[in-house]
């Protein structure tokens, strides 16, 4: 089983590189460890890397950070295998929901299509467990 990184869910939404470690330590990688202590793998998308982490830090402008555990654990968390190396939503059926434009090809698109759960990282827009998507 695996669950897949919600991309939506870095959106530059922290107000700086601290507050970011802070939820990292706090909230996300104790859930990364329930996962990994479930044996499911973690699905990460290509794009994950270019995502705002502060309105002016990328993800991987923090990768590069050094002597950080937080980011040295993430970093490990976050490398292959990557939901789009088999894709199931590239299909004919279009997906819907009020984070995106794209109507196909996207990580919640995959989650779905895969039966399987997404992992958000500290986000206003993703405190309920349900994220709704359309589709036919």
């Amino acid at each position: 089983m695996s669950v897949i990184i919600n991309d939506f869910s870095l959106t530059g939404q922290f107000k700086d590189v601290d507050e970011f470690f802070d939820s990292l330590a706090e909230e996300t990688l104790p859930m990364f460890k329930i996962i990994e202590n479930l044996d499911m793998d973690i699905l990460s998308g290509y794009e994950t890397y270019s995502l705002m982490v502060t309105k002016e830090k990328s993800l991987m402008q923090l990768m590069g950070s050094k002597g950080s555990a937080e980011i040295a654990r993430l970093k490990s968390l976050l490398a292959a295998p990557f939901w789009e190396e088999e894709l199931f939503s590239d299909n004919e059926s279009i997906y819907k929901c009020e984070y995106t434009e794209k109507i196909k090809a996207y990580c919640l698109a995959e989650a779905l299509e895969r039966n399987i759960s997404v992992m958000s990282f500290k986000h206003p827009k993703f405190r309920e467990s349900t994220i709704w998507i359309g589709y036919n």
